[in-house]
């Protein structure tokens, strides 16, 4: 359980990373749409949707399944970041639908987009916050409980669906490329 918790933290490194360019890249669209720019965000939009939703949740929602046989005290705050979740994909497909508005030149369409990459990346940050002190605050023998749990059922436990190695590696430098040239 170690290395999915380890993953965990990888990934909201990454995702953390994305959403802070694409706060960057929102910021200084012009009025006028740029392809360069709409390209990178439609960049970031589909990483974030694709790998929150295929990948990284269901991660966590592996954690959080044992978390919940070995500790009862996280029930609420993992029911609220599953709640989380499907507040984050809504803000998402609002991004997105300000993002095609932008594309199209509707009015007032840049300022849109900006206050919806604003408000994703304020929500996106404190959620992240809130999970990573959640992951924090797991003591010594808690994590062991966790160990233990999945060394007693290792086909459920040692290796998350969708987690492989190479698709992990190929979302890490897709995240790296979006974000690198404006850090």
């Amino acid at each position: 359980m170690r290395a999915l918790i380890e993953a965990v933290r990888r990934d909201h490194r990454d995702i953390r990373d994305v959403v802070d360019a694409l706060c960057r890249v929102a910021a200084g669209l012009s009025e006028a749409p740029n392809p360069r720019d709409t390209e990178r965000l439609r960049s970031m939009l589909h990483y974030l949707q694709v790998y929150l939703a295929r990948y990284h949740h269901p991660k966590e929602h592996h954690l959080f399944a044992a978390l919940r046989q070995v500790e009862p005290r996280f029930e609420p705050l993992l029911r609220e970041y599953e709640a989380q979740h499907g507040h984050g994909a809504a803000l998402l497909r609002e991004l997105d639908a300000d993002l095609a508005r932008y594309e199209g030149r509707t009015s007032g369409s840049r300022d849109a987009l900006q206050r919806s990459a604003r408000r994703y990346a304020a929500f996106h940050r404190t959620h992240l916050r809130h999970e990573e002190n959640a992951l924090r605050s797991l003591t010594r023998r808690e994590i062991e409980a966790l160990d233990r749990l999945a060394a007693s059922q290792p086909r459920r436990y040692v290796r998350p669906p969708m987690q492989r190695a190479d698709i992990e590696a190929g979302f890490a430098a897709l995240a790296q490329n979006i974000a690198a040239p404006i850090r």
